[in-house]
């Protein structure tokens, strides 16, 4: 059983009575839109029903469009021209020949032979908004990954990194660089006391930081990017310490529940 698309019936009855709007004639309309003139009455009827309001004037001399019909025929023209204009532009976007291109140049890379070829595709293609930025390789790689859910953890290995210092929690600081470079490439380069300062360094730029999800959608640093890594999820040990010989029963019922869980 055939089912048919609601929002292709809708343009195709916005499409008949733009015509039939310009005719003013159902034969003349049907001769141009190659259909039968008892399917144009159906579906003319059938955009009248959806409507609830009559669009048109019938005669035996053709038909007139109602106030109300001249009001929906302005709106069904601007309706199918941006529907038509943003066919156009996705297909563009499809065959390569619209849209914005982002570069990000390395600093080495400007003149000469990279220079030549982006002037080429400019002249090839026009229509394409070419957006260009020159900067190092690392922050053009942690730009690359910000337009990403997940990354791999080959993927941050070399680039500069800021983390807290080992004595503030070796077991913790071992733990994390074990688990985001577990094939090397932690490349440190500066020491934050904290996971708020850990997340400013990012936002200053050029360096990339290991910290718990939790944390840092809680502190909400702005010109920061979150992304999660791939499989495996890194994780961290959660501890609870307490005085064995306590006798406050609030301390009991907290390792109890623990224990339950």
């Amino acid at each position: 059983m055939a089912v048919s698309d609601p929002g292709r019936d809708d343009l195709r009855r916005w499409r008949y009575f733009v015509v039939l709007a310009e005719e003013l004639h159902f034969t003349r309309a049907a001769a141009r839109l190659r259909i039968a003139q008892p399917a144009l009455s159906q579906q003319i009827r059938a955009l009248e029903r959806q409507l609830g309001v009559p669009l048109l004037r019938r005669d035996s001399h053709g038909c007139t469009l109602t106030g109300v019909g001249e009001q929906v025929a302005a709106e069904a023209r601007r309706l199918l021209a941006e529907v038509d204009a943003a066919t156009a532009r996705i297909r563009d976007l499809v065959g390569g020949r619209g849209g914005r291109l982002r570069l990000a140049y390395t600093r080495s890379a400007r003149g000469g032979r990279v220079d030549a070829l982006v002037a080429r595709f400019r002249a090839a293609h026009p229509e394409v908004e070419v957006v260009a930025e020159t900067g190092w390789t690392a922050p053009n790689v942690a730009g690359l990954l910000a337009g990403r859910r997940r990354v791999r953890r080959a993927e941050v290995a070399g680039l500069p990194a800021v983390m807290w210092p080992r004595e503030n929690g070796p077991g913790m600081f071992d733990r994390t660089v074990a688990q985001v470079w577990p094939d090397g490439g932690f490349h440190l380069v500066r020491q934050e006391p904290d996971d708020e300062q850990l997340l400013r360094a990012v936002a200053g730029g050029d360096v990339v930081a290991a910290v718990p999800a939790g944390r840092a959608r809680a502190l909400k640093v702005p010109g920061v990017r979150l992304r999660r890594f791939t499989a495996p999820t890194p994780t961290v040990d959660v501890a609870l310490a307490w005085r064995t010989d306590t006798t406050d029963p609030a301390v009991r019922r907290l390792v109890a529940l623990l224990d339950a869980g």
